[in-house]
C-alpha cells in the first residue's frame, strides 16, 4: 500500500504542476480519481504503480473493465516509482497497443460478457468481482525509452495514438514532459 500512495502523491502532484486538481473517486467506479481543470472533468485515471516489474497489470471489476473497453474519457497513469516518471495513457488505444489481436469483435464480446456478468450477479445476489490480468508486449520502462529517443523507428502510429505523454518530476514537484518531444517547452 505504501507504493500505492507513493503512486498517488506522483500522480497528485503532476496534476497539480498541471493546473487541475486530483479528485480522489469512490468504491465501485472503476477508476481511482478525477482529473479537473476549470470544472470541467478532463479524464478519469485508473494509477497502476510500477516498481519491480513492469510487464504486466491489472483491471479489477467490472466498472474498471468496461471503462477501460469502451470509455474515451478513462486514462492508466503508469507511476514509475524509482525513476519518478508518470506514463499518461488512453485506456482503450494502450489496450488496443498492446493486444496485437484486438478487433471489433473482441471489443462486442468483452460488451455481452460484461452484461451477462452484470446479469447473473443480480440474479443470484452475487458480487462477482472479476480481474484481468494483462500481459504487455512491451513493458513500460522499455516503452518509456523507446519513446523518448527522438526519432525512433519503434514510435508507431498505435504508440503515438495510445501514450498521451511521459513526465519526469523532481522531488520539488516540478515535471518536465519527455514525450512527446514537440511539447517540450510549450
Amino acid at each position: 500500500m505504501a507504493k500505492e500512495g507513493e503512486g498517488m502523491r506522483l500522480v497528485r502532484s503532476l496534476e497539480e504542476f498541471r493546473g487541475c486538481t486530483l479528485q480522489i473517486a469512490g468504491k465501485r467506479t472503476g477508476f481511482n480519481g478525477i482529473s479537473v481543470c476549470n470544472g470541467d472533468i478532463l479524464r478519469k485515471i485508473e494509477l497502476k504503480t510500477v516498481d519491480s516489474t513492469d510487464y504486466w497489470f491489472a483491471i479489477n471489476g467490472l466498472y474498471g473493465i468496461q471503462s477501460l473497453f469502451f470509455d474515451p474519457q478513462y486514462y492508466l497513469y503508469f507511476a514509475l516509482i524509482r525513476q519518478r516518471k508518470i506514463v499518461i495513457a488512453r485506456g482503450n488505444e494502450f489496450l488496443q497497443a498492446q493486444i496485437p489481436t484486438y478487433n471489433a469483435d473482441i471489443a462486442e464480446e468483452m460488451r455481452t460478457w460484461i452484461g451477462l456478468t452484470r446479469d447473473i450477479s443480480v440474479k443470484a445476489g452475487l458480487n462477482i468481482i472479476p480481474r484481468i490480468n494483462f500481459k504487455l508486449k512491451v513493458g513500460l520502462r522499455l516503452l518509456v525509452q523507446t519513446l523518448e529517443a527522438a526519432g525512433s523507428e519503434q514510435q508507431t502510429e498505435q504508440w503515438k495514438r495510445s501514450i498521451d505523454s511521459v513526465w519526469q518530476g523532481d522531488e520539488e514537484g516540478d515535471w518536465q514532459m519527455t514525450y512527446p518531444q514537440a511539447a517540450i517547452g510549450e
